[in-house]
């Protein structure tokens, strides 16, 4: 869109670069800067400030860590229990981590993130969670239903 392919592929940049060529490859390093962490990218920057060797590097960054980061995001999918976290809280982390999965390739379906919901609600909603196996919902209306009854029991207590 942007046509930067030339300042973000090996081999692709001109010989002798023309200073609008120059100014483009600036911003866009600097793009890099201002949206990357810092850690990750003092990781993946060297001194030529280039955008190509920084997309290199953040490209090989991901790439050979993709396989540990998909593992444990599929850890942390299946072991993340509510605890004292709200409903609200709950679903947006498992969806948070679903959405990852899913920008690496491993797209989570929605049944298994609304048994998943279910599963790691604790024994605060555990007759909640029965009636929900038996004709499992969409994750958005698994997430309705326990958020009306988290509200429903905190205005009983008061």
């Amino acid at each position: 869109m942007y046509k930067a392919l030339d300042h973000i592929t090996e081999g692709a940049a001109p010989a002798v670069p023309k200073d609008l060529w120059m100014a483009v490859d600036i911003h866009i390093s600097l793009w890099f800067m201002g949206t990357l962490s810092d850690d990750l990218y003092r990781l993946v920057s060297d001194g030529n400030g280039r955008a190509c060797s920084t997309w290199s590097k953040l490209l090989r960054f991901f790439v050979n860590n993709e396989a540990s980061h998909c593992l444990f995001l599929n850890k942390a999918f299946h072991s993340t229990p509510r605890g004292d976290l709200d409903i609200s809280t709950y679903a947006s982390k498992l969806q948070r981590i679903a959405d990852d999965l899913a920008t690496m390739g491993r797209p989570v379906v929605d049944r298994d993130l609304t048994l998943q919901l279910i599963d790691g609600l604790g024994p605060q909603f555990k007759l909640h969670a029965e009636i929900m196996k038996i004709a499992v919902p969409t994750f958005s209306d698994a997430y309705s239903r326990l958020q009306l009854t988290e509200i429903d029991d905190a205005s009983q207590q008061q």
